[in-house]
């Protein structure tokens, strides 16, 4: 069989179901639980052959913050367990669409793997077109994998290099937080998090990226509609850090980013669960 190469950084359902089957393809559901409810892997409905990737586990055990990005070494160890090649083709969905699979999709990346890209719309996507599911996922078995991870630097940001952006004119800072998140109106969810938002940063909610409505309900916009909502915030093409509440739906909006071609972004792993809860950072309300 030919080697397989993805053609986009989100793929479509059909996509995958004509590729689910190759040897190269290694398929992860980075679905959450519901917070205080069952493990995720005691109720979901998966896509066959699926193995879930849990970023609460995938992350590093030594800082308080959640699901912070681990060393190569233990990055390695993990996926390596999962079956992860050096030409393995990743394909990442999720049960809400598009939403923590692109925290692992960017996670990849920022380890050195190109191969990755997200399933478009999801598991709700995938039933909507009729593909079959598996009602008693159980967990797949695979060869211990090869993929060594590499660092790449630039990809994930901490504090003091959001608190440079955000004065930097070359710079901008897009929340993806809902507005009422952003504008300190809704209280944040985590105790000990201040409500608000950084001085001088932007609000982009990921929602926004993908249709509300019609047959492409929940699936990414077209480059289009996508690249409008870019240049109205960012006109001059300026370097993009992205920070959400937990850095996961950052990540989406570097996924439309790198899908817009834009080279210089960085997401904020700590984002605003780190940012909110120290004192010296400072935070606006509107």
């Amino acid at each position: 069989m030919s080697s397989l190469n993805l053609p986009s950084h989100a793929v479509s359902t059909h996509w995958l179901s004509g590729h689910i089957n190759h040897p190269q393809i290694i398929l992860f559901d980075a679905s959450l639980g519901v917070p205080g409810g069952k493990p995720i892997t005691e109720m979901a409905v998966q896509i066959g052959n699926a193995q879930f990737f849990d970023i609460n586990k995938v992350c590093d055990p030594d800082n308080s913050l959640p699901h912070m990005m681990p060393s190569t070494e233990q990055f390695t160890e993990q996926v390596q367990q999962m079956g992860v090649n050096q030409d393995s083709v990743i394909v990442v969905y999720d049960d809400k669409g598009i939403f923590s699979s692109a925290r692992v999709w960017w996670m990849f990346k920022s380890m050195g793997f190109e191969q990755v890209a997200v399933l478009d719309g999801g598991l709700p996507a995938w039933i909507k077109a009729g593909y079959d599911v598996d009602r008693t996922p159980t967990a797949v078995q695979r060869t211990r994998g090869d993929f060594t991870a590499a660092h790449t630097e630039g990809f994930f940001c901490d504090v003091e290099r959001v608190m440079t952006g955000l004065s930097d004119p070359r710079i901008n800072v897009l929340d993806a937080r809902s507005a009422k998140r952003f504008s300190g109106e809704e209280k944040d969810p985590r105790p000990g998090v201040r409500s608000g938002h950084m001085p001088g940063a932007i609000n982009l909610h990921y929602a926004e990226l993908f249709e509300a409505d019609g047959v492409n309900a929940g699936l990414l916009k077209s480059k289009e509609q996508m690249a409008l909502l870019f240049n109205r915030l960012s006109p001059h093409h300026r370097a993009l850090i992205f920070s959400c509440g937990s850095g996961v739906t950052a990540c989406i909006l570097a996924l439309a980013a790198t899908i817009l071609n834009h080279n210089e972004i960085s997401v904020y792993d700590g984002s605003w669960s780190e940012w909110g809860s120290v004192p010296e950072c400072p935070v606006v309300y509107t």
